[in-house]
């Protein structure tokens, strides 16, 4: 009996060896292979492909390309039973289009000798977070216990029109608002859900004003009483910064145009006021968009900064729309970095820096829709 097996062992060989496969009218002698790998047998060229391998991408398609190796014999390929056309010089490419989730995929050899090998691998889909850009505007004209203001609601309404038209951002203004409106919007903000990627600016045009006893900044409401001594009706800048960095949106922006409102830093409270320069891709703006930003811009330092000509905008507001109006130039994208330069000269001098949780490199970008 073991004779017996031993010949039809020795004659297949025999008939295996010296055979002949014509591929697009290239000729290859191939040995055979028994038992072996198929990462033997195949070179997959641009994803790392193993047995039961999890790869996970986030594109919906997938060129799978790879190489026949040279001295194996292969009668057909196959993926995801599709039979691959093989080119003269034993490569193949194949155009697989995904499905959101998992997606099983499987490499089938079949040898000369009908020996058949199959790779099988997982390719996971995963749709990219859809980014949000949100804009949360407060504006004050009109006060019960303080003189009104000419133009925060116009710049306001104007900028929001920018933002809410050219840059695709979704918008909510409020109009003068007391502490208490200004506080129950600003927890609807932070009860929201927010995705990694999402961004929101939140802006201030009004009065403001400092305590040189407490070296405290504060914004006024609507309904802030000027014979306040206490300031409880008053929207301190060290409990506004408290708030605006628990919000949990990876990307915030605080603007404020309001008197003193540089104070907001406390290093110029208790005081006697270069970023981007990479070209600009996708790759940049999902690299910016991992770090935690937590960024200000003030219209002034610890002094008063001008509310401007009724109808004509404020100084700082004017500059603010200027740069949103280049609609971030040739790159289509209006960086933090890019949107202070056009407040530099101003008088008195715009400030900027950092707050809360914010991490180094971080940026808040205007992304012209």
């Amino acid at each position: 009996m073991k004779k017996i097996i031993l010949i039809i062992m020795l004659i297949e060989s025999v008939m295996l060896i010296g055979q002949t496969i014509t591929i697009k009218s290239k000729s290859i002698i191939l040995r055979p292979i028994r038992n072996a790998e198929i990462s033997q047998i195949i070179s997959f060229t641009n994803l790392d492909i193993k047995d039961n391998a999890t790869i996970k991408l986030s594109a919906n398609e997938i060129d799978l390309s790879g190489k026949i190796n040279e001295g194996n014999e292969i009668k057909s390929l196959f993926i995801n039973d599709t039979r691959m056309d093989i080119g003269g010089n034993l490569s193949f490419v194949e155009k697989i289009t995904l499905n959101e989730g998992e997606n099983q995929i499987t490499v089938k050899t079949i040898g000369q000798n009908d020996l058949v090998q199959e790779i099988n691998f997982l390719v996971i889909y995963e749709l990219s977070p859809q980014r949000t850009d949100y804009a949360l505007l407060f504006a004050t004209d009109i006060y019960d216990s303080f003189p009104n203001l000419a133009n925060p609601v116009f710049d306001a309404e104007t900028i929001e029109g920018e933002l809410k038209e050219n840059y695709n951002f979704e918008t909510h203004l409020v109009k003068n608002p007391g502490k208490d409106t200004i506080l129950a919007k600003l927890r609807v903000f932070a009860s929201k859900n927010y995705s990694k990627e999402d961004q929101l600016m939140i802006f201030f045009a009004g009065h403001g004003i400092f305590d040189d006893i407490f070296n405290v900044g504060y914004l006024m409401a609507a309904d802030t009483k000027s014979d306040d001594e206490v300031k409880s009706s008053y929207l301190s800048h060290p409990y506004l910064q408290e708030i605006v960095n628990n919000i949990p949106c990876e990307h915030i922006l605080l603007v404020i145009d309001a008197c003193f409102s540089g104070t907001f830093d406390q290093i110029i409270a208790y005081s006697r006021g270069g970023d981007e320069t990479d070209r600009i891709n996708e790759e940049w703006i999902k690299k910016k968009l991992r770090l935690k930003t937590r960024k200000y811009i003030t219209s002034g330092g610890k002094e008063y900064v001008s509310d401007g000509k009724k109808g004509h905008h404020s100084p700082f507001a004017r500059r603010i729309l200027k740069a949103l109006r280049n609609y971030g130039g040739s790159d289509g994208v209006l960086t933090l970095a890019e949107l202070l330069v056009y407040l530099e000269g101003m008088e008195p001098d715009p400030r900027s820096s950092e707050f809360g949780d914010n991490q180094p490199g971080s940026s808040f970008l205007f992304i012209y829709k």
